[in-house]
């Protein structure tokens, strides 16, 4: 029994290392048909991978050139509008600055006419070195028929004071009308600047030419009624103070609108 078992054992000895062979050999060319396998399935893989990495990529530069021919139309666009509001504030601050310079004319114009009827400077000629020739060329410039004329030219040969009187009023009412069409004027281009003037710049000049109607009426007043000394000195007083007003907020007025003038210059693109 134990030689048998012996016998047993060397052949087992024996032939072993030609069983691990074969079963190595086995083993290896299994390996090696699943590792082939494998190469072949990561062939096919990579493939499918290059296959939709390179549809990926067409359809990223089709998408890529379509956004960019977007992106370039929606530049286009956004510079034409650029290029028209640019255009639209230029064309509105050369607007703002004409009609803003022809509001500056007017209300100059029409403060120096309110004004000078109120000015202590002012004083009417006395016609003593006048004759005949020198007062028909004088009462051509005033807006007279020709009938008045020659009845105001007579009574200047026959009624020398009586002739200045009606004279004087003639200037006077002239001096008035010129006063309150400047002032209108001046209101009238106040309305048609008004859109391009900030608030309270529209505002002071509002409150100006108010008080170029309250000092030309004063002056009208004190002209065309019978008014007693002590009334005549007030309203002496609150013309004088009116005028005083007029001269102190029209620098104001002046400087603000120059100030608003140079920040709202047109540019260029």
């Amino acid at each position: 029994m134990d030689i048998l078992n012996i016998d047993i054992l060397h052949k087992i000895v024996k032939y072993a290392p030609i069983f691990i062979t074969i079963i190595g050999g086995v083993w290896a060319i299994y390996k090696f048909n699943k590792q082939h396998e494998f190469n072949e399935q990561l062939l096919v893989q990579k493939s499918e991978l290059d296959k939709s990495l390179k549809e990926y990529e067409q359809q990223f530069t089709i998408s890529l050139e379509g956004y960019k021919g977007q992106l370039q139309e929606v530049s286009e666009k956004q510079k034409h509008q650029n290029q028209r509001r640019l255009a639209d504030f230029n064309l509105y601050a050369a607007k703002k600055h004409e009609r803003s310079i022809e509001l500056y004319e007017k209300l100059c114009h029409a403060k120096n006419k309110v004004l000078w009827r109120n000015s202590p400077l002012r004083q009417l000629p006395a016609f003593t070195d006048y004759n005949r020739e020198d007062m028909v060329e004088f009462l051509e410039k005033y807006n007279l028929t020709r009938a008045y004329r020659e009845e105001l030219l007579k009574l200047w040969e026959t009624d020398f004071k009586g002739a200045v009187d009606k004279i004087y009023k003639v200037m006077t009412s002239q001096e008035e009308l010129d006063a309150r069409i400047a002032v209108s004027e001046a209101v009238k281009a106040h309305l048609q600047a008004d859109l391009y003037l900030i608030r309270d710049i529209s505002s002071g000049i509002d409150q100006f030419t108010n008080q170029l109607n309250q000092l030309a009426f004063l002056c009208s007043k004190e002209n065309r009624q019978y008014i007693s000394g002590e009334e005549s000195q007030k309203m002496y007083e609150e013309r004088n103070e009116i005028a005083a007003n007029i001269e102190k907020e029209f620098p104001i007025i002046v400087e603000r609108m120059q100030k608003m003038l140079l920040d709202d210059s047109p540019i260029s693109d």
